[in-house]
């Protein structure tokens, strides 16, 4: 009897301790109160439509962005800009709360769990994938902008200080400004990096990981290519950012 109460004691001083100690979380973006562990964004350029089969390419790839985000990580979500001058506002802020088989039964309910899991992280993803994989009328394209507003808003903050950062842009890349258009020139990096324009977009990318998923457009065969991928390539190394895993570029299929 009495061996039977100490472990009931302590049973319950373990449910307790672990109660207690488990990090609370913010009800809407289910985000660790303290902070997120980890942060990744994500752009979808709309201003061009997708074939049905690189749309469905895209999902597939945003669904393992999604499920490659650690509990407590950070997803964000933006359309990439038309507007040259403001900054980008996200179109969703979530964090990974964990599934029902992150927890252990003695301390929260595994079915409460998986259902804040659906309600705040997965069914809300869905919805702002789903909206931003319909083709917008945008008249500009200002990638370097929009670069360089998720890396002021975002990478710059120092609360991401110290923890892994991602980038994952899903575009054709095709730079189109009243300042800067890839459609007159797709450029070279080395000339392009001594212009004032340049200094004006540039950013702080510093340990950021970067994926592009590289949409290719028929009517631009002439543009997009080789010559236009080194491009990017010297332009976020030169931002201090690293390709991603498995690297900088990949290409959308279909």
């Amino acid at each position: 009897m009495i061996g039977g109460l100490v472990i009931a004691v302590m049973g319950g001083g373990l449910f307790a301790y672990q109660n207690f100690t488990r990090e609370p979380l913010n009800p809407e973006t289910g985000c660790p109160e303290s902070g997120a562990d980890s942060l990744t964004v994500v752009m979808v350029d709309g201003s061009d439509p997708l074939t049905a089969r690189q749309r469905a390419f895209v999902v597939n790839q945003l669904e393992d962005v999604k499920e490659e985000t650690p509990v407590g990580g950070a997803l964000k979500v933006y359309r990439l800009g038309t507007d040259m001058e403001d900054l980008l506002e996200p179109l969703a802020f979530v964090c990974n709360p964990g599934r029902a088989e992150d927890v252990n039964e003695l301390v929260a309910s595994p079915k409460r769990v998986e259902r804040r899991w659906n309600e705040v992280f997965q069914s809300r993803l869905d919805e702002v994938f789903k909206k931003l994989l319909k083709p917008g009328q945008e008249d500009w394209s200002p990638i370097f902008e929009s670069v360089q507003s998720v890396g002021i808003t975002n990478f710059s903050d120092n609360d991401w200080e110290g923890k892994p950062k991602k980038l994952v842009i899903i575009s054709d890349l095709l730079q189109y400004t009243p300042r800067y258009s890839h459609y007159e020139d797709p450029g070279d990096f080395e000339e392009f990096k001594n212009i004032d324009y340049y200094k004006e977009i540039r950013t702080n990318l510093k340990g950021v990981e970067v994926t592009l998923y590289y949409v290719p457009r028929d009517t631009q065969r002439d543009i997009q290519g080789q010559e236009h991928l080194e491009f990017w390539k010297d332009y976020f190394i030169n931002q201090g950012a690293k390709p991603g895993d498995p690297a900088f570029f990949v290409h959308v299929q279909g």
